[in-house]
């Protein structure tokens, strides 16, 4: 059989189906390895998102540095903003792994993203991703008043990806529903 695949009648198809099969396994091992590297991030992030990004105790905290009766991010005091910042900052780079790592496969890449939905009633009010920055989401804690809602809404959302479950915060004094979709 090797005496035939050596042979000069064959030695063409044979140095194709080489460098063929060398670039199927080269693509394999690379889907595998970054697949390996997002779970051991997600499985990082677990244990941060317990200690050092945990949105319940950020918002006990926020509620001590701002002033009496809001709820925004531009009434809060400058270190509380710094530390939401920093938390938004966080999310915003983890939630795109995780939804990586839900929603591919071990051989395949995912190209989905997030998307946040800011609904009232039926219509859709706003969508954005969460590639742009932080910037959309500190406007809108500005515009709807809803500071706490969106961190425990960022706090609860790497769990229901990861359940692969809906999960939504009405707001009942703007009437808005902040619901993510993955696209």
């Amino acid at each position: 059989m090797l005496d035939i695949l050596l042979s000069p009648d064959y030695i063409i198809f044979t140095i194709i189906g080489v460098i063929i099969s060398y670039f199927i396994v080269k693509k394999l091992f690379k889907n595998m390895l970054y697949y390996a590297i997002v779970k051991r991030f997600v499985n990082k992030s677990k244990r941060l998102r317990k200690k050092k990004y945990n949105g319940l105790m950020l918002v006990e905290y926020t509620k001590q540095k701002r002033k009496k009766n809001t709820n925004s991010y531009k009434k809060l005091k400058r270190r509380a903003k710094r530390k939401v910042k920093k938390y938004f900052i966080y999310k915003i780079d983890e939630l795109p792994r995780i939804v990586k790592y839900t929603q591919s496969k071990l051989l395949k890449k995912s190209r989905k993203r997030l998307t946040i939905i800011i609904k009232n009633e039926r219509k859709t009010v706003k969508k954005f991703y969460l590639t742009i920055g932080v910037k959309p989401i500190l406007q809108l804690t500005d515009t709807y008043q809803c500071l706490d809602e969106m961190i425990q809404f960022f706090h609860h959302l790497p769990d229901a990806i990861l359940a692969d479950k809906d999960y939504d915060i009405f707001l009942d004094h703007e009437g808005i529903l902040i619901t993510y979709k993955i696209s």
